[in-house]
């Protein structure tokens, strides 16, 4: 079995999808497997058949690739890159040394650096608050004055997975968007006590983009709120706090009635769909949405009930 799974899934540009699989391909580790998952649309161009493994998602969606990606991975060690990322010689090596010096790891995030400002980050990692407020962490700062960092998750861009962990969380949630797939999963991550950490030595670089403001994004921020507010036990006039500095600083963009309608959207959604609302705490199994159903509980994980699944550094085949 490989000890790691680079999964790079086939969405979006044809350009980056090819940029990222020849940086892979061309700096691999000798025990890995590539896995491409795509849709059925995808044809593959090159014929790479005999160098990476392709695997058949339900959507083009990049959450939903990525979920099917690991699914179908064989390592104990999985390796998310969004298309568009570039990796360079031994950038798995150190990452790989700290999952073998820590079991307690559940995720690993790399130094995300701008391709077109290679001392700039994009990001460290994300956090999620008890308030609401999600951000990326180091975002613009200087590589050579990055201080000590904590993170929750790593960004949706890269990261690193302990595979039966990320299946026991279930995994990136579609209907949370491209933009808060991986602060939905660090939200479930910090209340499993799942322990993320960053890795300074593995950098990769990613043509950074600002997130463009909609209404619809600021709806699934509240959602996203409201979802994990019981577990959470979030002090209310805090999150109130966060959502009028959000009103304020954006009348001062002009754009006050999208702030305060997607926000009344998010909230009365949450109210609609109580399914939704993961009750999770660090001593219970996590109770997950409709969607991650058939993955493990995080007690599972801890005990080594894993169900057939490989738990990592035990040698217990599944």
């Amino acid at each position: 079995m490989s000890r790691l799974s680079i999964i790079v899934p086939a969405c979006g540009l044809q350009e980056q999808i090819d940029d990222t699989l020849v940086s892979v391909l061309e700096h691999r580790p000798d025990d890995c497997e590539v896995i491409v998952a795509h849709a059925r649309s995808y044809q593959d161009p090159y014929d790479l058949g005999d160098e990476v493994r392709f695997v058949c998602g339900a959507s083009n969606d990049l959450t939903t690739l990525f979920n099917e990606g690991v699914q179908h991975a064989k390592s104990d060690i999985v390796h998310l890159l969004e298309p568009g990322t570039l990796v360079t010689a031994n950038w798995c090596d150190a990452p790989l040394e700290q999952f073998d010096e820590d079991e307690e790891l559940i995720c690993l995030s790399p130094i995300l650096l701008d391709t077109n400002t290679t001392d700039t980050l994009v990001a460290a990692g994300v956090r999620y608050q008890a308030n609401g407020a999600c951000h990326r962490v180091a975002e613009r700062s200087k590589l050579a004055k990055l201080a000590r960092v904590t993170v929750d998750a790593p960004t949706l861009h890269a990261g690193f997975y302990d595979r039966v962990g990320f299946l026991s969380l279930g995994g990136f949630c579609p209907t949370m968007g491209y933009e808060l797939a991986d602060v939905d999963l660090a939200a479930r991550l910090r209340l499993a006590n799942a322990k993320c950490g960053v890795s300074r030595q593995s950098h990769i670089t990613f043509a950074a983009t600002r997130p463009t403001y909609s209404r619809l994004l600021v709806r699934r921020k509240e959602q996203l709120f409201w979802r994990y507010m019981g577990s959470y036990r979030a002090s209310l006039v805090a999150h109130a706090s966060h959502v009028l500095g959000q009103i304020a600083y954006s009348t001062l963009c002009f754009r006050p009635m999208s702030e305060v309608t997607g926000r009344l959207g998010g909230w009365l959604d949450s109210w609609k769909d109580k399914a939704n609302r993961v009750q999770l705490s660090a001593a219970e199994p996590a109770e997950l949405d409709d969607h991650h159903s058939d993955v493990l509980s995080m007690e599972d994980y801890r005990t080594g009930s894993t169900s057939g699944e490989t738990l990592r550094r035990t040698g217990t085949d599944g």
